[in-house]
């Protein structure tokens, strides 16, 4: 008896840092405004810059810090194609920016059950340049940021919206291209959740 209220109270001193509240998955509905251009010496040309509707599907995994506190991982893809054709003279030319896939991090705070909480992450989108039957695609990076609600519907249920900025920086399509390419996104989702 006595080395059981020792152990304890051993026990009892050891802070509780976290626990884990497990996996999640979800589906999304949204919609996507883009703007990719094409810059360089003379050269200034949009390439794509619409709405898109977006349909996309995630994984989670959160871990409860305590008091409503929370961190989580979470993988997406959406799927969603945004296409423009580049009319020059007779000429033409289709840019296109493809399903797009992405690792983030969120941090969270619950209020009486509903949860706010911010994005950290990476994303990579395909993008691709087809003109006079020829074509080069490249693998563009961007970093995202976001931030987001959530509501418990039942005990595993809820719905979240949730929106992200994504900024791809400068790239170039080809090893010596005369142009670079500037891209940006906004997406803007509402979404429905299960907890594992």
């Amino acid at each position: 008896m006595k080395k059981h209220l020792i152990a304890s109270a051993i026990l009892a001193t050891v802070p509780v840092l976290a626990s884990a509240q497990g996996f999640y998955a979800g589906g999304n509905l949204g919609i996507s405004s883009s703007a990719f251009d094409a810059v360089g010496s003379g050269i200034d040309v949009s390439l794509s810059s619409n709405d898109t509707l977006s349909l996309g599907a995630y994984l989670g995994y959160q871990v409860d810090l305590g008091q409503g506190a929370f961190i989580a991982g979470e993988l997406d893809y959406f799927f969603l194609d945004s296409k423009r054709d580049i009319k020059d003279g007779t000429s033409k030319s289709t840019f296109t920016r493809e399903p797009i896939s992405s690792i983030s991090f969120l941090f969270g705070q619950e209020y009486g059950g509903t949860s706010v909480y911010g994005r950290l992450g990476w994303a990579q989108a395909k993008t691709e340049l087809k003109s006079s039957g020829s074509s080069v695609d490249k693998k563009a990076d961007a970093w995202v940021i976001g931030a987001g609600v959530k509501y418990p519907i039942t005990r595993n249920t809820a719905v979240r919206f949730d929106y992200r900025y994504l900024n791809y920086g400068s790239y170039r399509m080809a090893s010596g291209a005369a142009a670079k390419i500037e891209g940006s996104e906004h997406l803007l989702n509402a979404g429905l959740e299960w907890a594992f």
